[in-house]
């Protein structure tokens, strides 16, 4: 029997629907997640809030799967019943534990609801609607068992029938890349703005985690944006004149069987023409990593002996400026030594004049890094990026240096006898 035959009546469809979320029961919570790009904590915490529960309020969640918009309806006071058809969803509710009250859970149909009329202020369901059997009966219960003022707030989404509406309704299913979100607003979060491509406006939904960039594909991926592809073909290319498609495979193995079927509908399209070409990205994407690490290691060795070399020449500066210094305060040393300065003071004295050295070289560098980077970022495809920890590195290093190169002038200052020194 097909699936659709299965849920053809509303007491198949009843049984499919409890069949298929006990099944899924204990990933339930997961699978929302990723249904909803990320969204579902999201869109349940704004429909608490425009539920706005009185902390005395009876309330109902249907549908209620392992409880989260019934927890969270406790914590603000309410009385909470949950009601689930699936008795594996109930027994994972009743495991969670929330703030506040503690909902009562109940196994039950939401087209016969176990309570007297006018038992509850609020109603709330979560992705529960669309899996009635007979929606118009459930709203029937639903009113009847709502109380005179009471309100019902449905939380759920589909793909709508209608071609214009499914458009609009697809364009809010838009996730950017990170690097395209810090970029359009500086740092903040980009869920829930709004952002126009060819005149279409679309609602960002989600930003893909940041990742490194080491070839094309992950550079697009970070400075782009991934929407619907009916939403594409209907909206922004109403041609149909696609130039990319991507797929992903359940198995490595399926490789060879669905590229043969992909060249087949284009030479079938394209008046058996055979001019497309199939790319194992996978593979593409691991030769790019190897030459993006070649290519780094590389890099690596030569910023390493710039590093060494700039290295070098600044400790040595750091020397000459301390012999300068020692030779023209010998008089000074001398006469702090005769008024009582013992050897160790004068050689901390001069390692500190070091560092301090080193210290405002650094800081004048990182001024400097900092501007040339900002200056120059939007000139590079993958940008500037200064990372803190190499800041941190970078000081370091230098003050470090700072006492290596210092100590040998220091040494000879705290050796330097009053009356040699005075003369």
């Amino acid at each position: 029997m097909s699936l659709r035959e299965r849920i053809a009546t509303p007491d198949g469809k009843r049984r499919f629907v409890r069949a298929i979320f006990s099944t899924i029961a204990d990933r339930y919570d997961f699978i929302t997640v990723v249904l909803s790009y990320g969204q579902d904590r999201r869109w349940k915490r704004r429909l608490i809030d425009l539920a706005a529960p009185r902390p005395d309020a009876r309330a109902l969640d249907l549908a209620t799967g392992t409880g989260d918009i019934a927890f969270a309806l406790a914590a603000r006071g309410a009385g909470v019943v949950g009601l689930d058809i699936t008795f594996r969803m109930i027994e994972l509710a009743r495991n969670k534990s929330g703030a506040g009250r503690t909902p009562r859970f109940l196994v039950g149909d939401m087209l016969a609801l176990p309570f007297p009329s006018s038992s509850f202020d609020v109603v709330t369901t979560g992705y529960g609607l669309r899996n009635v059997p007979n929606l118009a009966a459930a709203i029937d219960e639903i009113e009847r068992v709502l109380a005179p003022g009471g309100q019902l707030l449905s939380l759920d989404f589909n793909r709508p029938a209608n071609r214009v509406v499914r458009s609009a309704y697809l364009a809010y299913l838009t996730v950017v890349g990170a690097t395209l979100g810090s970029k359009l607003f500086g740092g903040s979060d980009p869920v829930g703005r709004d952002i126009t491509v060819e005149g279409v406006r679309f609602r960002i939904v989600g930003v893909q985690a940041p990742g490194q960039i080491f070839s094309d594909e992950n550079y697009y991926d970070a400075n782009g944006i991934l929407i619907p592809i009916e939403t594409f073909m209907d909206r922004i290319d109403p041609d149909h004149k696609l130039v990319h498609v991507a797929v992903k495979l359940r198995a490595k193995r399926e490789m060879n069987e669905v590229s043969a079927m992909m060249i087949g509908r284009a030479k079938q399209a394209h008046h058996n023409i055979e001019d497309i070409e199939i790319t194992d990205l996978e593979s593409e994407l691991a030769r790019s990593y190897q030459n993006f690490l070649d290519q780094m290691r590389g890099w690596t060795i030569v910023l390493m002996s710039l590093a060494a070399t700039v290295l070098l020449v600044g400790g040595v500066g750091v020397l000459s400026v301390m012999l300068i210094s020692f030779s023209d305060r010998r008089y000074e040393i001398g006469l702090r030594k005769a008024m009582g300065a013992s050897d160790h003071e004068v050689l901390i004295q001069f390692l500190l004049e070091a560092l301090v050295l080193a210290a405002v070289g650094a800081f004048v560098g990182t001024i400097a890094g900092g501007f040339v980077c900002t200056a120059l970022s939007s000139k590079f495809p993958y940008g500037l990026v200064v990372n803190p920890v190499g800041l941190l590195i970078a000081w370091a290093t230098a003050l470090a240096l700072a006492l290596v190169f210092g100590m040998y002038p220091a040494i000879r200052a705290s050796r330097l006898s009053p009356m040699e020194a005075m003369r």
